[in-house]
């Protein structure tokens, strides 16, 4: 587990901005210790984003985790609790 802070989207999309996209239904984190290890990396998409115990997102993308500077982008779950709920009650 590694401990990470959200930062503005403002700031996530000027990052990425000559290599991808950064939708509206993200939020972007990044490492709050220069001694952690990086974030996500190949393979973690998909994972868990967990803040007081409860699911905030799912990793999505982000450079090779080996680039510094680079945040994490993350799927922002709450904008698609209703079509969650949805599904999973039928």
């Amino acid at each position: 587990m590694i401990n990470q802070t959200v930062i503005e989207l403002d700031s996530c999309e000027e990052t990425y901005e000559d290599i991808n996209e950064v939708s509206d239904t993200v939020f972007c984190s990044t490492i709050v210790n220069s001694n952690q290890p990086n974030g996500a990396c190949q393979g973690d998409s998909g994972g868990p984003v967990v803040a007081n115990n409860k699911l905030q997102g799912l990793v999505s993308w982000g450079l090779d985790c080996e680039e510094k500077g680079f945040p994490d982008v993350n799927t922002n779950v709450y904008l698609f609790n209703d079509w969650i709920n949805q599904h999973i009650n039928k």
